[in-house]
C-alpha cells in the first residue's frame, strides 16, 4: 500500500534543492520502497543516502513532542547499508519553519519507542517501533 502522493514528491524535490545548495554533490532518486529517497554522489563516487520527511510541524513543536520519530526498520536498513558501504546517512526534515538535516555515520539515537505511527490509515504497517532523535541533532539549512 503506497501512501506517497504527487505533492509528497514535490515536497521532497523542494527539500533536496535546498540541501544541494549547501552540499555540493549530485542526488539520484531511488526507487519507491527503498530505505532512502536519494543517493548522494560526488565525482561519481557514492557518498551517502538521504531520507526526506515532510511534516506540518515546526522544529520547536517537534522538540516539545520529545524529538523526531522515524521507523526503526527504516533506520536499521539505513544503518546496515551505510555501514557496509562506509557512507553517511542524512535525515532531511522539510518542516513548517524550514528544512533541517541530521548527518550520521554512527547512527546514535536518543530513545526508542515500541509502538508509534498513524492510526488513521487502518493499515498494520502504519504502527511500528521507532527511534527518536532529539531536535538538537538537527541543523537548519
Amino acid at each position: 500500500m503506497a501512501f506517497e502522493t504527487e505533492a509528497d514528491r514535490m515536497n521532497e524535490e523542494d527539500a533536496m534543492r535546498v540541501f544541494l545548495r549547501t552540499f555540493a554533490c549530485d542526488a539520484y532518486k531511488l526507487e519507491f520502497g527503498a530505505f532512502a529517497d536519494y543517493e548522494l554522489r560526488k565525482n561519481g563516487q557514492l557518498r551517502g543516502y538521504v531520507e526526506i520527511k515532510t511534516r506540518k510541524y515546526t522544529m520547536h513543536q517537534i522538540d516539545r513532542m520529545g524529538g523526531y520519530n522515524l521507523a526503526l526498520q527504516k533506520w536499521e536498513k539505513a544503518r546496515r547499508t551505510c555501514n557496509l558501504q562506509q557512507v553517511q546517512f542524512v535525515l532531511l526534515l522539510n518542516l513548517a519553519d524550514g528544512v533541517y538535516y541530521h548527518i550520521t555515520r554512527d547512527f546514535q539515537i536518543d530513545d526508542c519507542l515500541s509502538s508509534w505511527g498513524r492510526k488513521d490509515r487502518n493499515h498494520v504497517s502504519a504502527i511500528e517501533p521507532a527511534i527518536v532523535l532529539k531536535a538538537h541533532r538537527f541543523a537548519k539549512l
